[in-house]
């Protein structure tokens, strides 16, 4: 969320040395997964559920975790929130806030 991105940039101002950081919660989540949650919320948000159009799974078989390592940036004191949905939330507003501003002009 934005939150852990302006928290990562104030911590690079000040203390953290130079080099790359991994921003996030360490967790793995699949494109299909991001979409049924963004329309989940969606659905919490703005009072309607997209509907989520994918290919089929690959013979059952859930793809490897991809694995981003964020303890670094941990020993910092920059540890990232789970509040995706509350992010996705925002995000959603304002894009439906502008997207009625513009079918209004």
């Amino acid at each position: 969320p934005m939150n852990d991105i302006v928290s990562a940039l104030r911590a690079a101002v000040g203390i953290l040395p130079a080099g790359t950081y991994n921003l996030g919660t360490g967790q793995s989540r699949s494109l299909r997964d991001m979409a049924k949650r963004v329309a989940a919320v969606c659905e919490m948000t703005l009072g309607f559920k997209p509907k989520v159009v994918a290919g089929a799974d690959e013979a059952g078989v859930p793809p490897p975790p991809l694995e981003f390592c964020v303890a670094k940036l941990a020993r910092f004191g920059v540890i990232p929130s789970s509040f995706l949905d509350e992010e996705i939330a925002r995000i959603l507003e304002a894009a439906n806030r502008t997207f009625v501003m513009l079918a209004n002009e």
